[in-house]
């Protein structure tokens, strides 16, 4: 039996996930009733909207859980350290080196973070066939990081896609000498970037995906003094921490990304990424 015209309908069971309480649920049950007139309503409707309706219900049905669970996506971290360039430690005897990467602390948020090296970016950056010059989209990325941008960094990046753009190796064998020549032009002008374009390349849309995630779960750690850091550094209770391990007999510039990730799993996107990590090499001794 539905409920007539015009009598007042039940509002529903308020189901309102939060950042706190990410799912929320309900037992819901139903039954089955006519409209006899010969059976009076069962008195405990009496004095609410649903008395007074005359007929027979049965007992109700075996209960359904129900879910609600909050979808919406977390912002991106903000950048905090906004060097031109930073550095991690010197390789110790295991030969790893060691960065402390922190990120702002948000309530009933956690984190993962991500980590890509320079020579990735610059193989994801060859390989593809993007625009010959900056997308409204990648100015929105680099704005993420700079506002206003630096005139450097659009500059360098604008002439890395014209480049990109007038090498075409389609066609040619792998022992064609142009294809050598390519990679040796593509190669110099990776190493004449600056520390601002290597950054800026590092935030641009395409290399998302070039990114490797560091934590297998979701952390939350509090800003502690790293090796990296200078003696007496205080940690900052509004800041999070994360100790990134590198190979320190490498010579590659590293970048590290955040992303905001909640209870129920929705993660946002990454936030910029870190100025280019540098290894400092360790000194050799001459040859006896």
């Amino acid at each position: 039996m539905t409920p007539a015209s015009g009598i007042p309908q039940f509002a529903g069971i308020p189901l309102a996930p939060s950042l706190a309480e990410p799912v929320v649920y309900a037992n819901i049950s139903v039954s089955a009733a006519d409209a006899k007139p010969h059976s009076d309503d069962d008195a405990k409707w009496d004095n609410t909207p649903w008395g007074g309706r005359a007929g027979n219900e049965s007992v109700l049905a075996a209960p359904a859980k129900i879910y609600r669970v909050w979808r919406a996506l977390p912002p991106a971290p903000t950048a905090l350290i906004n060097d031109e360039r930073v550095w991690a430690t010197k390789a110790d005897y295991h030969s790893q080196s060691f960065y402390s990467f922190r990120w702002a602390a948000t309530p009933e948020l956690k984190a993962h973070v991500y980590a890509v090296m320079d020579s990735t970016l610059f193989m994801i950056e060859r390989e593809h066939a993007e625009a010959a010059t900056l997308t409204a989209d990648d100015l929105a990325a680099l704005q993420a990081v700079w506002n206003p941008i630096p005139d450097n960094v659009t500059d360098q990046l604008t002439a890395l896609r014209a480049l990109k753009a007038s090498i075409d190796d389609a066609g040619l064998d792998d022992d064609d000498p142009r294809r050598k020549q390519h990679a040796q032009t593509w190669a110099a002008a990776c190493a004449a970037l600056g520390d601002g374009a290597l950054r800026g390349l590092a935030a641009l849309p395409l290399h998302e995906e070039s990114y490797v995630r560091q934590t297998s779960e979701p952390i939350d750690p509090p800003d502690a003094p790293g090796s990296d850091d200078p003696a007496g550094y205080a940690p900052n209770s509004q800041w999070r921490a994360y100790r990134a391990l590198f190979d320190g007999r490498a010579t590659n510039r590293y970048f590290l990304r955040a992303a905001y990730i909640d209870a129920a799993h929705n993660e946002g996107e990454m936030g910029p990424p870190t100025p280019p990590i540098y290894l400092p090499q360790r000194s050799r001794r001459a040859p006896r």
